[in-house]
């Protein structure tokens, strides 16, 4: 209470603070079978929940979700046009019901989301804005401006550097880098990564005096990231640098290969761990090669060309990891332990700039427009976990200044 610091004595410390951890040490690019660092993408989206005027909810279908939708049709014209196109967005749509007043039609939210990208390619949460606003306009959705609630602004770090399975500290959740690299989602697969996690550390701490925090560090690291976990991983982390890319017109052909594959492949790729639905058909070097092929042989041929041209690059570039991941018999299976790394300071001082700040610039955006909606009235949306952190630091750094 009186704002010293605190300390605190555990057997076990089990980190849960989320992706850009201040306690989680990355592994080095060697460990994880790169050549060089790759450093994590960011979904970046705006959504809002609104009440819709009627029952004009076209080209959508009221009684189900839509996901994907890449059309620019209503950017035609506008100077928002040559952007979209290389710098993609989709809108999802979830209705959700009635809505809440006299004339409303349908409750549903929007939002328009930049799969992944980073440096450049990283959207802004303002631009995403006003393209959601286009298209709604553009289909003849309208809304009142009082129905607006539960604005969202969504900043997902994707991707990077697993953590270091040496150390004591045991991640969970964002901080084990268990957002899918290619799709953002995340709570299913934290869900299923906990029982083994937690299976790890109950072993070891049953055992009384004979408790070696070491030993339940490293089983509940084997838990979270054993080989075959890692590889599929490897896949994924592939996809998500190639599909976060490439322009708008490659990314429709991708995907209008990708959900013409039955459901379960695809939901697989989705969700894709260990004990959730349809992950057999990725969890093994046969059922990805398998999923390759399938997928390859859909491809528009401009598609094909693209991928297999990126294949080469991102091999030339980052090593072969995704090899790896397709022909693993070929390969050594599993990663052995890093080779001594005299930049070892430097690195971790690296890593702490990417994985613990983060997109600053979008974190820092994201406030302020959460900040102006509040000065107009009652608020209408809450900030992600990170970026309410950083408009915590603020308020504290502010008080500071004041006081």
């Amino acid at each position: 209470g009186g704002g010293g610091d605190v300390r605190v004595r555990a057997k076990l410390v089990v980190d849960a603070t989320g992706f850009e951890s201040k306690l989680t040490v990355r592994e080095s690019p060697a460990a994880g079978g790169l050549w060089k660092e790759l450093a994590p993408g960011y979904q970046i989206a705006y959504g809002m929940c609104v009440d819709v005027a009627g029952d004009k909810l076209a080209p959508y279908d009221a009684s189900a979700m839509t996901l994907f939708d890449y059309r620019t049709d209503h950017l035609v014209g506008s100077d928002l046009l040559a952007d979209a196109e290389e710098r993609p967005s989709f809108v999802y749509v979830m209705p959700s019901g009635e809505g809440g007043c006299d004339g409303c039609g349908t409750s549903a939210f929007f939002e328009e989301t930049s799969l992944v990208g980073r440096g450049e390619r990283r959207l802004e949460f303002e631009t995403l804005k006003q393209r959601l606003i286009k298209r709604l306009a553009f289909h003849g959705i309208t809304y009142g401006e009082a129905s607006v609630r539960e604005e969202e602004y969504c900043y997902i770090p994707m991707g990077g550097q697993l953590p270091d399975r040496t150390q004591r500290v045991v991640p969970i959740g964002g901080a084990a880098n268990t957002v899918h690299p290619a799709t953002g989602y995340q709570l299913c697969r934290m869900l299923a990564s906990s029982t083994g996690v937690a299976a790890a550390l109950s072993a070891e701490l049953s055992k009384g005096d004979g408790f070696d925090p070491d030993a339940a560090a490293a089983a509940a690291h084997a838990s979270l990231w054993p080989a075959s976990n890692r590889l599929q991983r490897d896949f994924a982390v592939f996809g998500g640098e190639f599909l976060g890319s490439q322009p708008v017109e490659i990314l429709r052909g991708f995907f209008g290969a990708f959900f013409a594959l039955e459901q379960p492949v695809w939901g697989g790729f989705l969700a894709g761990w260990p004990g959730l639905p349809g992950n057999e058909n990725h969890a093994t070097w046969l059922a990805r090669v398998r999923f390759g092929i399938t997928i390859a042989l859909k491809f528009p041929p401009k598609v094909a060309a693209t991928f297999v041209a990126y294949l080469a690059a991102f091999t030339a570039a980052y090593g072969p990891l995704i090899l790896k991941s397709i022909f693993t018999p070929v390969f050594e299976i599993g990663v052995g332990p890093p080779p001594p790394d005299p930049g070892l300071r430097a690195r971790r001082q690296r890593a702490r700039d990417v994985y613990v700040t983060g997109d600053a610039a979008a974190k820092r955006e994201a406030v302020e427009m959460l900040r102006s909606g509040r000065a107009g009235g009652t608020p209408r949306g809450e900030p992600s976990p990170q970026v309410e952190l950083l408009e915590e630091e603020e308020a504290r750094e502010e008080e500071a200044l004041a006081a």
